[in-house]
């Protein structure tokens, strides 16, 4: 909240060019902490701690020297209430991770999925250049998923599905075709086509029309009651929608399988390590902690808290403040 301030208000904070610009937990701990015992707490505060994804991604999940770091700072925002017990009573705590990690196996196991080499029959834009008429694809690569762009009309996203689908270390390929989105799980050679509507209802009470093998997404349906159970993948449809209707363009979505990760021409790499970014359960399930308040979100999603929260500062804001 002071990034970027010419003259910051909040002095002698680790926010230097040898404490990351700020960009570490020294710098929101100190912050808040100030915060705490200058008793000038907002009506909301987000508060990020980013120090742990780093050495997860090089050690992989099972390393707990993130952990233990985090919990450390924790209890150092405890004690600035006074004791524990005041900041339970004084605060609602909401403590949530933002990704799951997936471990990367190591480089013997063969785990990095070359999608440059797999497309190299194709004109890719490569990088730092910029894209001219004979560009045809674009590779955004983010560790376990990548979004591939086809540029030019004669690109066909079937025919990228077929240069890929031979790939075994690839777990989900998915593309749009007007409202309908297809899904094909390359392992279990299954594929299905999904778009809202009203014939089957999650857990999270959206309705959807499917229509082929729901095995591809590894979900259940109850026939009778025309209810859907998720599985490997929590909240699939509501997701891949997200992607897809996210922006406009003609893209295929890849997903790499647990264990594998993507890379185009020059992407760093986990081998050995951890990575995220795609719909498994691995890199999508997170710990979510809520104490100082009765109330709870709808569901256990991040997509939830946003109106959990406004019911918050709703409920603790009296009217005109």
């Amino acid at each position: 909240m002071a990034y970027g301030a010419f003259s910051s208000p909040l002095k002698g904070l680790p926010d230097s060019i040898i404490n990351d610009l700020g960009f570490s937990d020294k710098y929101p701990l100190a912050v808040t902490r100030f915060l705490v015992k200058e008793n000038r707490l907002p009506a909301f505060l987000y508060v990020y701690f980013s120090d742990m994804d780093k050495p997860i991604h090089k050690k992989g999940p099972s390393y707990m020297g993130g952990l233990y770091k985090f919990d450390r700072e924790l209890q150092s925002l405890l004690d600035s209430f006074g004791s524990w017990e005041q900041a339970l009573e004084k605060v609602t705590w909401i403590i949530c991770g933002d990704s799951g990690q997936t471990a990367t196996l190591p480089p013997e196991k063969d785990p990095v999925i070359p999608l440059h080499k797999l497309l190299k029959g194709y004109q890719r834009l490569q990088p730092g250049k910029k894209t001219t008429p004979d560009t045809e694809l674009v590779l955004c690569v983010n560790a376990r998923m990548a979004y591939i762009y086809a540029l030019k009309p004669t690109v066909r996203i079937p025919d990228l599905v077929t240069d890929l689908k031979e790939e075994p270390r690839i777990d989900l390929l998915s593309w749009r075709e007007e409202e309908w989105i297809h899904v094909l799980h390359v392992g279990r050679n299954k594929q299905l086509k999904y778009r809202p509507g009203k014939t089957w209802t999650d857990p999270y009470n959206q309705k959807w029309e499917i229509q082929g093998e729901m095995e591809a997404l590894g979900i259940t349906a109850d026939p009778r009651g025309k209810r859907l159970a998720f599985g490997e993948y929590p909240d699939p449809l509501s997701r891949l929608a997200g992607a897809h209707f996210s922006h406009s363009g003609r893209f295929l979505v890849v997903t790499a399988g647990p264990g594998y990760e993507l890379v185009a021409d020059h992407s760093p790499t986990h081998q050995g390590g951890g990575g995220h970014g795609s719909l498994h359960q691995t890199d999508s399930l997170v710990p979510l902690i809520i104490t100082g308040t009765n109330l709870r979100p709808n569901h256990s999603r991040i997509v939830d808290l946003k109106a959990f929260l406004i019911d918050l500062l709703t409920e603790h804001t009296s009217p005109g403040q």
